[in-house]
């Protein structure tokens, strides 16, 4: 017999009518030589510390470091009864399949139930993109061997365990030692649950906090702008008054002085046009798929996730969702014009169908680039008729959000017209620009979805919002240089600066892709995607599990972090378990396991020293009522290049002259303890406090005193002597 595993119970159905497995048995199907079982997604997961000889938290025993991981069955006795189902099929098996999810996870689910059930017997890989019938048999014709994803099943091991090393102790220490004090706890008492903490959750709700902080501390400012009304044959467009250096005014009485000199007509000093082409966005992968749902329809991420699943699985008419490549191998190009064509049986998209055929469905590297394939390639349609499915609302959105991507890769640029006339007056220069499309390319599929989704929120009452395929054309006349016009309008409006937007799940999920950095470019975003937090199918889960341990919560679209999750960042945002650059370095060496390039003992080895390190934090230091102190030092002259001043930046004091080359710093924060100006001031001037300063805290928590030095190397220090 053939066993097959699955990841799923639906999942093995599908598998099993196909290979013609139809007759039920208790925990697998079986038929024309196969036996299709399931697992239940991580049927094997690993041990809890209690199965290490460790039943109840204890700070001293931390941290707990197993020198060989163990695994165990994760549910209740009916999981218990499908494992054992699974390993006596795998007993008696000639040949096993390996047909989980093809993914790292996937194959970490299949391996562990490997393992643990001391199989071994060699094994051969499904991987396939589509669950369609074609693509599985397909892809039971060419099954690989289990070996080739030795390297995968090594970096989802290594995530596994690098996971369990630093939640289960940084959770454990941080609750022992701060579990009952505010916010996570109230007059010496723990509330429910622990403070948990992890490799990817925690820098991701740093994000979250830091910009919430932003805009609570954010202080709007006034100023104005000189905004003139001009005319030219009837036509009217406006020009906003410029120099090299700004373009508003923080007095009101200095616009107003300005206006009051102009006259009633301004000179055209130059008038420039140039074309631009806008090439058509790349296709989706899982998270820009839910980045761009989220804008659309307000799907979380977590929703995307679950529709684009069942438009694999259940509908079978998208390929594999839990990609992170926005690219096309190279042999699939050959197929598209069948492809498109199918998808054309859909009268709203035939016309587009139709206009791509035409214009000869171009193959652009920005689509098609085997280099650019990881595991699976970007999201699309299959070969399905979506004629023949009857998809539900959000599931037909989500599908036509993929379709539109798709069609639009081979309609061609937008091509536009950049304008900009610069124009003067009384010695002052004002600028006005415009935007014309010639042709609207790749645009055209968009803009029916565009004035369905306008008159949705127009009936609901809500304003139109652009989003980023929709684009309103603000046509400049034609002018020339010397010309004279007169001026219709002067306005000097009031304004206000606009505190930065709080994050969206839309927002976050980009952060996540690129571990923190904020690009515009796709090509950079691209670039960084292999240092991102987590991966695509696990950064929606991380949202929910932040919301689900009450550290944010989700108001529409907003995602605000509680008093909870604030005070936990407040508590560690100086240590390197919040830092997402740490984390995004971590998922790249995950990557290089997956591809052979990087060796699981030597991550394993850093992870293991990072976690005594996060361990030990959480036993010394104190939580920081802030990030730096509200004094100032800039009265004061740097020591060691005794030019600069001291100014205050995110973490420390630092030399004025850093650019000069003075790299003196000064912490406020010494051993968990926020020094006091005349403490510092004392130890600038003499280089060493002439008091004792009390309440430091070692690394094993315990409370000592002592004075500061400064030594020659310009680092602080400790003296215990009077003298």
């Amino acid at each position: 017999m053939i066993v097959v595993l699955a990841e799923k119970p639906s999942v093995a159905r599908e598998l099993a009518r196909i290979l013609g497995a139809d007759e039920r048995k208790q925990g697998w199907l079986e038929g024309n030589g196969y036996q299709v079982t399931w697992a239940v997604g991580h049927l094997i997961g690993l041990a809890d510390t209690k199965d290490y000889g460790f039943p109840f938290w204890d700070l001293d025993n931390l941290p707990i470091i197993p020198r060989t991981f163990l695994t165990k069955v994760t549910g209740d006795e009916g999981l218990q009864r499908q494992y054992l189902v699974i390993k006596k099929l795998f007993e008696g098996a000639e040949e096993i399949v390996n047909a989980t999810d093809a993914g790292r996870e996937g194959e970490l689910i299949f391996r562990y139930i490997y393992l643990h059930s001391h199989c071994e017997k060699p094994f051969k890989r499904l991987w396939i993109s589509s669950q369609t019938d074609k693509a599985i048999k397909d892809g039971f014709a060419k099954l690989k061997p289990g070996a080739e994803y030795d390297n995968l099943f090594e970096a989802a091991r290594c995530r596994a365990e690098a996971d369990w090393l630093v939640g289960i102790n940084a959770t454990q220490a941080y609750t022992l030692k701060y579990g009952n004090k505010p916010p996570f706890g109230e007059f010496g008492k723990r509330r429910e649950g622990p403070i948990s903490l992890g490799r990817v959750q925690t820098p991701v709700l740093r994000l979250l906090v830091e910009r919430w902080e932003e805009v609570e501390a954010f202080t709007p400012e006034t100023y104005w702008e000189l905004i003139l009304t001009l005319e030219k044959e009837g036509q009217t467009f406006q020009a906003k008054w410029f120099t090299d250096e700004k373009d508003r005014f923080h007095e009101e009485a200095e616009g107003r002085a300005i206006m009051d000199k102009l006259g009633e007509t301004v000179l055209v000093e130059s008038a420039d046009r140039k074309p631009k082409s806008e090439r058509p966005p790349q296709l989706y992968d899982l998270t820009e798929l839910q980045k761009d749902a989220n804008k659309r329809y307000n799907f979380s991420a977590q929703q995307t996730l679950d529709l684009a699943q069942d438009l694999y699985e259940k509908f079978k008419v998208i390929t594999y969702p839990r990609t992170d490549s926005r690219y096309l191998s190279d042999d699939l190009y050959p197929g598209m014009p069948d492809l498109l064509r199918n998808v054309g049986k859909v009268s709203a998209y035939a016309p587009f169908v139709e206009k791509a055929l035409a214009l000869g469905l171009e193959k652009d590297i920005r689509f098609f680039n085997d280099k650019k394939v990881s595991d699976h390639h970007a999201i699309i349609p299959t070969e399905t008729d979506p004629t023949t499915v009857s998809l539900p609302k959000d599931h037909y959105r989500l599908y036509d959000l993929i379709v539109r991507r798709l069609l639009s890769a081979f309609l061609g640029n937008c091509e536009k017209e950049l304008s900009e006339i610069i124009l003067t007056e009384a010695g002052e220069r004002f600028k006005a620009k415009g935007t014309m499309i010639k042709t609207n390319g790749w645009r055209d599929i968009y803009q029916a979805l565009e004035r369905g989704l306008a008159k949705q929120k127009q009936e609901a009452g809500r304003a139109k919002k652009k989003t980023t395929e929709s684009e309103e054309e603000l046509e400049l006349p034609w002018v020339d240089v010397g010309e004279v016009l007169p001026v219709k309008e002067k306005d000097l409006p009031k304004k206000r600066t606009k505190a930065p937007s709080i994050h969206t799940e839309s927002s976050i999920l980009g952060l996540m892709e690129t571990a923190g950095k904020d690009f515009e470019d796709e090509e950079l975003r691209e670039a960084m995607k292999d240092k991102g937090l987590g991966t695509p199918a696990t950064r929606a889960g991380m949202i929910e599990t932040l919301i689900r341990r009450d550290y944010i919560v989700r108001d529409k679209k907003k995602l605000i972090p509680t008093d909870k999750g604030v005070g936990l960042i407040n508590l560690v945002r100086t240590r390197p378990i919040s830092e997402p650059a740490l984390t995004g370095e971590w998922e790249s060496r995950l990557h290089k396991i997956a591809r052979g390039d990087y060796q699981p003992d030597q991550f394993l080895q850093e992870v293991r020293q990072f976690t005594v390190q996060v361990t030990n934090d959480a036993k010394g230091i104190q939580p920081p009522p802030k990030i730096m102190p509200d004094y100032t030092m800039e009265e004061v002259t740097c020591p060691k290049c005794g030019e600069g001043k001291l100014l205050k930046g995110k973490r420390a004091f630092g030399c004025s002259r850093y650019k000069e080359g003075c790299d003196f710093t000064l912490q406020p924060y010494i051993a968990g303890k926020l020094v006091e100006k005349e403490h510092l001031l004392d130890l600038l001037q003499n280089k060493l406090t002439s008091a004792f300063v009390q309440g430091f805290t070692n690394r094993k928590g315990n409370r000592f005193d002592a004075r500061l030095t400064l030594g020659e190397d310009w680092k602080v220090g400790f003296f215990f002597g009077k003298e």
